[in-house]
């Protein structure tokens, strides 16, 4: 029964220790980690490496509450068996259900809680037997980590939406705190959100293709664009060039056009191409810096698929937000 008590005791301590500093590691900032790392504290360093690695230490959370549950299990059934030799099965399943909301309180709930409530001074006192911790469940850890790393070569699934989730709640923690304080507005705490949503995503997901999209054929003149942009209800339109040119397009602005003489070229300026994998940010952020209203979206092999344009990049980002 000693024996029971004492594993059960280390079980639970255990279920608290790795439950309670998982959820702290999603929670501390790591703007503080970043602060005081730069500052020569080692503990930070030590954080701040981690929170670049979360593969690593969720493999040691997810190992060190599997040996806690182990082992408050074991004493759970060690425990019945002291206490009734001969109740069998149904002694061990009984001592169990009476066990569960004990470990589920002390073990999960209560030090989840205090994590929660001051990540990072809970964080730092628990470094020391962290990083113990992964030191000697470094052999079990390192399999898990090779055998997540396998599977993500053949779903596809790659770590970095893990890394993503971390910079996300960092992220949503510096606005709510700037909104707090009267910094930021909702509306651009959510704008700026949804830029970092949007952020990564590949700009074919936002481009109206080829045979959908209003465009000017080679040798359109002044009165043909009006009437284009008229009908659609744009000011940039795409202009095929002269079949003589290397394959490409224009860019037509239809306000620039009603300035223009009728008896002079067509105003036209360079049609920015990007590859169809070109993130969102990269392309809006070219877009708004150099005024221009559209693009070409590229196939591999220099085919133009589609265009975008920056308004409809924009929406795209009040939509989101």
């Amino acid at each position: 029964m000693i024996l029971a008590i004492l594993l059960f005791t280390v079980g639970l301590a255990l279920s608290a220790f790795f439950s309670g500093s998982e959820t702290g590691f999603y929670r501390v900032p790591r703007l503080r980690l970043v602060i005081d790392g730069v500052g020569g504290d080692r503990i930070a360093k030590g954080l701040l490496w981690a929170s670049n690695h979360p593969e690593a230490f969720v493999a040691t959370a997810l190992v060190g509450n599997n040996v806690a549950n182990n082992l408050t299990a074991f004493a759970t059934v060690l425990a019945a068996q002291a206490i009734a030799p001969s109740g069998g099965v149904t002694t061990e399943l009984f001592s169990t259900l009476i066990a569960t909301p004990v470990v589920f309180l002390l073990g999960e709930l209560l030090p989840k809680r205090a994590f929660l409530e001051a990540p990072y001074r809970l964080l730092r006192r628990c470094a020391p037997a962290l990083m113990l911790a992964a030191s000697l469940l470094a052999p079990v850890s390192v399999v898990l980590w090779a055998l997540s790393r396998v599977l993500s070569r053949f779903t596809g699934v790659a770590s970095t939406p893990l890394r993503m989730v971390l910079r996300r709640n960092e992220l949503q923690s510096v606005f709510d705190e700037g909104h707090a304080v009267g910094l930021l507005s909702p509306a651009q705490r959510d704008l700026a959100l949804a830029t970092f949503d949007l952020a990564g995503r590949p700009i074919k997901d936002f481009m109206t293709p080829l045979g959908r999209h209003p465009r000017l054929v080679a040798g359109s003149d002044r009165e043909a664009v009006l009437a284009l942009a008229r009908r659609h209800r744009v000011d940039a339109l795409p202009l095929e060039r002269s079949p003589g040119a290397r394959l490409g397009y224009r860019t037509v602005r239809a306000s620039r056009c009603l300035l223009a003489s009728s008896d002079k070229p067509l105003p036209t300026e360079a049609l920015p191409e990007f590859a169809e994998a070109t993130p969102f940010l990269r392309v809006i952020t070219h877009l708004e810096s150099n005024s221009q209203p559209l693009a070409a979206v590229v196939a591999n092999g220099g085919r133009v698929i589609g265009f975008v344009s920056v308004d409809r990049l924009q929406q795209a980002m009040w939509d989101h937000a």
